[in-house]
């Protein structure tokens, strides 16, 4: 029996010094302490067989599971392990009784460090989230570097309360996209988020962000992306499964990602060659403590100021319109370019002709394009509610009280830039706005409710028409007085429509409607007890 207990504590002994992690040198240290007292102590060999049983168990197991490992691998679990299992060695008492006291001691202890399980997969775990495989070689390791987050934009003014509302958002583990016309300030509104300080606190120096921006959509790939994507965390990735060596990386410790321009990839995504990009992100934003901003056009600075006195500021508008808001070169200071790189997506393009008709005639109507009546009012357009869908998608357009509207600036930009609503939509609006009016009675009917609910589109079409009707077209003085008894009946106010009649040219052809379009702009003034107006147009007529 000493001749076996030596050959353990010498074997033992080999390991301490064989082995490269301290803290494991240590624990054989001591388990080689333990059987040298033993020895002394204890006389019967049945005393103390189990404990040299159990300490050759912790040598063979340690020599097995530290192999190839240093100190800096015990940032984690193995560390904590580690240490347990040397805390449990005291040598303040060596009497039989603490001896035994050992041997109840190792069987707790070897049970809660569960040796070689939790040994070998402390040390697994530690290996992936540093990226590498057991069966890595060292040009498989994940270099890496933390780029620094961008600052915050030096022209950012009044969207304080924003910030604040998307950083708690952050800040209690909520994903965010951020959708919207280009230039409206997305990429920006993401930055100052990067930068507030609860934000910097949480996530300290993994605050990253990925942009598209520049890419071309038509030719991105899933390679093209995640390289970008691996570019901007700062690691240089190898072998297979790129989204494997990400995931890793951003599981060591809580991230926020920004995913600038996302349209880009978006837009590309229709290409079934690039299936593999959407699962890519839900792998990514399923990871814990892992938070993704999404910026898009697609459902997509701050502008720069011009130091323009108002005065100014109206000249300027009345002779450019629209390219009063083109400031230079790149989407951040031009509209024109902002809404060029919109209409050249491929979804834009793929809609032919009939997408820029459709843009037109929203501009065209103050209201927007009613949507329950969409396909009524636009015969000639089959397709428009699938084009409807596909404008909002890309923030063209959007959806508000039953109405696809749009913003000021892209109608500014389509009315001046983009061709006018062609014949055979007004022809179609015309007709259906002029049929509604003429079914309109008293009663509060479909027809009512039509014409109070579009009732701003009908006046503009209405006065549109006057200004444009020639002599002897009688339906479009019928529309306009019936018109003005619908509003008279359903929903009385005053009209901008009555400049245009009082312009209609007068001639015999035009007497008679002229007339009687005066008389119904009269009733409907006394209605609204605006008598003095009443009155001049009983007089005209």
């Amino acid at each position: 029996m000493s001749q076996l207990l030596g050959a353990t504590i010498a074997a033992i002994t080999l390991t301490r010094d064989l082995i490269p992690i301290n803290l494991a040198k240590g624990i054989l240290g001591t388990v080689a302490n333990i059987l040298v007292i033993a020895q002394s102590v204890i006389k019967n060999q049945s005393d103390f067989q189990a404990i040299v049983d159990k300490c050759k168990t912790i040598r063979e197991i340690l020599e097995r599971t530290t192999k190839g490992t240093t100190n800096n691998d015990l940032r984690g679990y193995l560390g904590h392990a580690l240490s347990q299992l040397n805390k449990s060695y005291s040598l303040s008492q060596i009497d039989r009784d603490r001896i035994a006291g050992w041997e109840k001691d190792l069987d707790r202890v070897l049970l809660l460090f569960n040796t070689e399980a939790i040994t070998g997969m402390a040390i697994r775990v530690e290996k992936l989230v540093l990226g590498l495989d057991s069966n890595a070689t060292a040009t498989n390791v994940i270099k890496h570097y933390l780029p620094a987050p961008p600052p915050c934009p030096s022209m950012f003014y009044g969207r304080q309360d924003l910030v604040a509302e998307l950083t708690n958002l952050v800040i209690n583990d909520e994903h965010i996209a951020l959708i919207g016309p280009g230039g409206m300030g997305k990429s920006s509104l993401a930055k100052a988020i990067l930068n507030e300080p609860l934000v910097t606190e949480k996530f300290a120096d993994r605050r990253f962000f990925v942009t598209y921006d520049g890419l071309d959509p038509s030719s991105i790939t899933f390679q093209t992306f995640i390289t970008c994507f691996a570019g901007a965390l700062g690691i240089e990735l190898s072998g297979a499964d790129p989204v494997r060596q990400i995931s890793y990386f951003l599981r060591s410790a809580s991230a926020l990602v920004v995913l600038d321009n996302a349209e880009t990839f978006e837009e590309a995504s229709g290409s079934s060659a690039l299936g593999e990009i959407p699962p890519a992100i839900a792998v990514i934003a399923d990871i814990p403590g892992v938070i993704l901003i999404l910026t898009s056009h697609s459902r997509r600075n701050a502008p720069n100021q011009s130091g323009w006195s108002l005065p100014m500021l109206l000249k300027r508008w009345k002779d450019w319109h629209s390219k009063v808001l083109d400031h230079g070169k790149g989407k951040l200071q031009s509209l024109l370019a902002t809404m060029q790189l919109s209409l050249s997506s491929p979804s834009i393009q793929n809609l032919g002709k009939d997408g820029c008709r459709v843009l037109s005639i929203i501009a065209f109507l103050p209201q927007g394009l009613n949507e329950d009546l969409a396909s009524d009012l636009l015969l000639s357009l089959p397709q428009v509610d699938t084009i409807c869908d596909v404008l909002c998608r890309q923030s063209l357009i959007y959806r508000h009280d039953s109405f696809i509207k749009m913003l000021a600036p892209i109608r500014h930009f389509v009315r001046d830039l983009l061709q006018p609503p062609d014949f055979s939509c007004l022809q179609d609006i015309h007709a259906f706005y002029c049929h509604t009016v003429q079914q309109c009675s008293v009663a509060r009917d479909n027809y009512a409710e039509i014409v109070i609910l579009d009732h701003l589109n009908i006046e503009y079409l209405v006065a549109f028409d006057l200004a444009r009707v020639p002599d002897g077209a009688e339906v479009t003085y019928d529309a306009c007085w019936r018109f003005l008894k619908c509003l008279e009946w359903h929903l009385p106010h005053p009209t901008t429509l009555t400049p245009a009649i009082f312009k209609i040219t007068e001639n015999p052809s035009t007497w008679a409607p002229k007339a009687r379009c005066l008389q119904y702009l009269g009733l409907l003034y006394n209605t609204v007890t605006q008598l003095t107006e009443g009155l001049k147009a009983f007089k005209a007529a």
